[in-house]
């Protein structure tokens, strides 16, 4: 491990978040806040997205205003997450029910160094079973050596959502100008080039890691994409793949975009799938560490035009559920609800009734497996922030009603997962750097 990685991970500074909203943003009371609760639903007021940083333009200021304040200090390392399994629903989680509750957070950033965080989008929310975290990708803000600005995002955070730390695990150690260009900062290790994530961003249990495989990048290393396989783990941080996926070569050679996609692991097996498209699905084995053979048109596959930004795996069933759509030019959503069928390696589209029966057309949204109810939870999408549930028993719909619900998101990402550990469903908002979090109950 390079020294500079060795110091940021002993000593760290906590910047508390301060948000000042004006008085048409929606917030969600606190948990024991007592505070007012807007009604949810698609049309409730959210917070305004874009660059989050205490350098925000002034039309955005005009909108919400963010402060950070920083003050020193030197905890433990993992301040935010004990590390062992503990005890679930406690902390922030121990009055949460089957409302949408905001939970109080701050950040603990890596330390001599100068930034902020800053939203960049385009990426996902994970869950880590074996520290009982959530992770993200997503931006920070260090213009002394990693430049002002970029779309692109550049940090690994993790947090437990007992606590509310939101720790900085790894910053990327490419400098990148306004311009979108990118150059190597010298003298430190190799790391993962700026990029939205997408989905094709998974962990893998048993302490095997956190992938993440292509994504969209800036002018390095060709055009507007990134061909590369990364696995982190908090022992050795971040560690480029020499293996990355089939066809890398030729997609960089044809400047295609690898991106809008989904990884998402097969624990029966061990295997990464790397949803490229319905037609194409490579599929990496973790134990060999070696790509195994594409799946190529699928049956069902010609007839799958979406397969949804953030899909999720059924253990019950076996298989793989996909809603809505990922980028459009339009930014119109879609209703498609496909299903990838692990033994017959075929594809199933799902017949999703009409509003006020089944959710209607989303993108950017994501479908979550919740294990204690063996259900399907779908939250969000571009200015969404719908929560509904799916029953795959009985292949019902229904929209969970609440007094609350967070922001509907002004981005393009899928910042929604299900912790697990916890029973609870956890939303983070990237514009804003809040949490949220619901616990579901089943309708009587």
């Amino acid at each position: 491990m390079h020294p500079l990685e060795e110091l940021q991970r002993k000593t760290s500074k906590v910047l508390d978040v301060v948000l000042i909203t004006t008085l048409s943003v929606a917030c969600l009371p606190t948990v024991g806040s007592g505070g007012p609760s807007p009604t949810g639903g698609s049309g409730s007021p959210s917070s305004t997205g874009g660059t989050w940083s205490s350098s925000s333009s002034a039309a955005q200021s005009a909108a919400t205003s963010t402060t950070l304040s920083a003050t020193s200090s030197s905890p433990a390392a993992d301040a935010g997450h004990p590390n062992d399994a503990g005890v679930p629903g406690t902390g922030n989680l121990a009055n949460l029910g089957s409302d949408w509750v905001q939970l109080p957070s701050s950040f603990l950033f890596l330390p001599n160094i100068d930034g902020e965080y800053q939203t960049r989008n385009w990426c996902t929310l994970r869950f880590n079973p074996d520290r009982k975290t959530l992770m993200f990708y997503e931006g920070f803000r260090e213009p002394a050596l990693r430049g002002n600005y970029c779309i692109y995002a550049n940090a690994l955070y993790e947090f437990d959502a007992r606590t509310g730390i939101i720790e900085q695990r790894s910053l990327s150690n490419w400098y990148c100008d306004d311009t979108g260009g990118y150059r190597r900062i010298e003298d430190l290790p190799d790391t993962p080039v700026d990029r939205h994530t997408y989905s094709q961003f998974a962990y893998v249990p048993g302490n095997q890691g956190l992938y993440m495989v292509a994504g969209a990048s800036a002018r390095f290393p060709v055009a507007d994409r990134a061909y590369d396989f990364w696995r982190y783990t908090h022992a050795d941080g971040w560690v480029k793949l020499p293996e990355s996926y089939p066809g890398s070569e030729t997609d960089r050679a044809a400047q295609i975009g690898p991106y809008t996609a989904n990884l998402i692991h097969h624990p029966g097996s061990n295997t990464l799938y790397y949803f490229k498209n319905a037609q194409t699905i490579h599929r990496y084995n973790v134990e060999t560490r070696a790509w195994m053979t594409t799946l190529s048109n699928a049956p069902g596959s010609d007839t799958v035009s979406d397969i949804g930004a953030h899909g999720l795996y059924d253990p019950v069933f076996d298989r793989f559920a996909f809603y809505g759509n990922n980028w459009h030019p339009s930014d119109q959503g879609s209703n498609e609800f496909v299903i990838f069928d692990v033994a017959t390696g075929s594809w199933q589209e799902q017949t999703v009734p009409a509003p006020p029966n089944g959710p209607g057309p989303k993108s950017y949204a994501a479908l979550e497996y919740n294990s204690r109810w063996s259900v399907y939870m779908l939250h969000g999408g571009w200015q969404d922030n719908q929560t509904w549930v799916y029953d795959p028993a009985s292949s019902q719909w229904h929209q969970v009603l609440t007094a609350s619900a967070p922001p509907a998101s002004t981005g393009r990402g899928t910042y929604t997962a299900y912790d697990a550990f916890n029973d609870a469903l956890i939303k983070f908002d990237e514009a804003t750097g809040r949490i949220f979090a619901l616990r579901y109950q089943p309708r009587p």
